[in-house]
């Protein structure tokens, strides 16, 4: 009995090991809770670690304060007098706002803030002391004693040539130097961002001091629309010059062109009044007369060609006849109409030489005959007709050549003088122009406006955008449970040992 409880024993060990060594990869809720409960104490304290260091990295960091500045891009501008700028205005769509916004980026505004502003000589702008210059100067300090012992060679020999050339920059390109630096961490700070389907455009700036970082986004806002008027005015006082220049030049020219008109016209004999002379007139009136001629000429052979073309063909004169308008044809084709229509009813019942059906061929064959001796006529008259409008034709095309010819001299002078005088006219307007320009930009300052305005001055915030205090501690409280739990979940999984009778 004794032995069996033993094997049983043994056979249920040997059942639970590998189980034992395989550990489950999935863990329950409830399990889940379970290792919480059991492994809280170590769950709080990686917690509580946390925060802590959480709290103090928070603490030990720099704050940085973030102030923006809205500028609105506006393409209507005020127009108390209809004059208009030098430079055109900016455009209204995407790529012009983007062009704006890189204008807004770019170095040259940057360094004029950073000039302006005197914010070369901040510390976060690269201004004061600098870390290496620090550390050389405490060292310089301890060394002081101890060089002080030795020979003037050989503390001129410890100096490095490095520090030599440094000593030896001279002061101007340090500024440009420093300069450069501080305008390269000026950008850094910068963020200029458009707001989509908008002309509105965000200056932001971030720096340790909130009261600076207002001032320049303000700064920044300010000489983008500066700079814009300036620019305008700066292309309204070269336009000015430019045409104060030409002015002169323009006046001489039309003179001399009014003067060579003048001259033409007295040379010519061609006054304002005599123009339109007789001789024009004349022939406008030949003109038309010959259209309308022409418009007869071609009605009359269209007709005649009509005709003969209908005689030509199987039907003949019977056919000519229809488009004929005389009455005599029209009776004439009404009788052969019904003597023909007669012909047919006796020839249908009569023999070929029946005496009826010979006199109804016979008085159809006289009606025919007459038929065609009247188009023949007619047809005659229509060429009489074609031939006295030809001639007509011909007759005002002579006379409408040789008044041509005779208004040849007079339109040739015409033309020439028609020549200077667009001349003259088109320099007077040139003129006309640029004197009107010139006084519109010789007139006060003021009408020049920028294209954009400050839709919201930069404010001093408050709270530090960086870094967000609660929102780190939180965080950092969140991951290190988190980390916590899963560094008690591997604990129990690798845990052998029993904890309950269960087990």
């Amino acid at each position: 009995m004794l032995s069996q409880n033993l094997s049983s024993l043994k056979r249920e060990t040997l059942d639970i090991r590998p189980r034992l060594g395989n550990p489950r990869r999935y863990v329950s809720l409830v399990e889940l809770l379970r290792i919480i409960r059991r492994r809280k104490a170590l769950i709080l304290s990686v917690i509580a670690v946390a925060a802590i260091l959480s709290v103090i990295v928070v603490a030990n960091l720099t704050p940085r304060y973030t102030s923006s500045a809205q500028v609105i891009i506006e393409p209507r501008q005020l127009n108390v007098v209809d004059i208009k700028s030098v430079l055109s205005g900016i455009a209204d769509d995407d790529r012009a706002l983007q062009t704006e916004v890189d204008v807004l980026r770019s170095p040259s505004l940057a360094e004029e803030v950073v000039k302006s502003l005197g914010l070369g000589n901040y510390e976060e702008f690269g201004g004061g002391p600098t870390d290496v210059h620090t550390s050389r100067t405490l060292a310089a300090r301890f060394l002081a004693w101890p060089l002080s012992l030795l020979p003037d060679k050989w503390t001129q020999s410890l100096i490095s040539p490095k520090e030599k050339s440094e000593d030896a920059v001279p002061p101007a390109v340090a500024q440009a130097r420093a300069t450069q630096e501080a305008v390269r961490r000026f950008e850094k700070a910068l963020d200029i961002e458009a707001r989509d389907k908008s002309r509105v455009i965000r200056i932001s700036f971030t720096s340790a001091n909130p009261v600076l970082s207002a001032q320049v986004a303000n700064a920044v806002a300010e000489t983008y629309i500066r700079n814009q008027v300036e620019a305008k005015l700066k292309a309204t006082g070269q336009a000015s010059t430019f045409l104060n220049q030409r002015i002169p030049e323009l006046r001489k020219q039309v003179e001399a062109s009014d003067k060579a008109v003048a001259e033409f016209r007295s040379k010519s004999g061609l006054t304002e009044s005599n123009r339109l002379t007789m001789s024009a007139q004349q022939a406008a009136e030949l003109n038309e007369k010959l259209i309308n001629a022409r418009v007869e000429r071609a009605g009359v052979e269209a007709r005649l060609n009509q005709v003969q073309s209908l005689l030509r063909s199987p039907r003949g004169a019977s056919s000519a006849a229809e488009v004929l308008n005389s009455q005599l044809i029209k009776e004439l084709r009404k009788e052969e109409v019904f003597l023909a229509g007669r012909a047919a009813d006796v020839s249908s019942r009569r023999g070929p030489n029946h005496p009826d059906r010979v006199k109804a061929q016979a008085e159809l064959a006289e009606v025919q005959t007459r038929l065609r001796d009247e188009v023949e006529k007619i047809v005659q008259g229509l060429g009489g007709e074609a031939k006295i409008a030809r001639a007509h034709v011909t007759s005002l095309e002579q006379s409408l050549k040789q008044i041509q010819e005779d208004l040849g001299k007079l339109n040739s002078a015409e033309v020439n003088l028609k020549a200077l005088e667009r001349e003259a006219n088109a320099n007077r307007a040139v003129f006309e122009t640029f004197l009107q320009r010139f006084k519109e930009t010789s007139g006060p300052e003021g009408f020049d406006q920028p294209d954009a305005r400050i839709l919201a001055s930069a404010s001093v915030p408050n709270d530090p955008s960086f870094p967000r205090k609660k929102l780190v501690v939180v965080l950092a409280v969140t991951m290190a449970g988190l980390l916590a739990i899963a560094i008690a979940v591997i604990l129990e999984q690798n845990d052998r040992g029993f904890r309950s009778a269960s087990q």
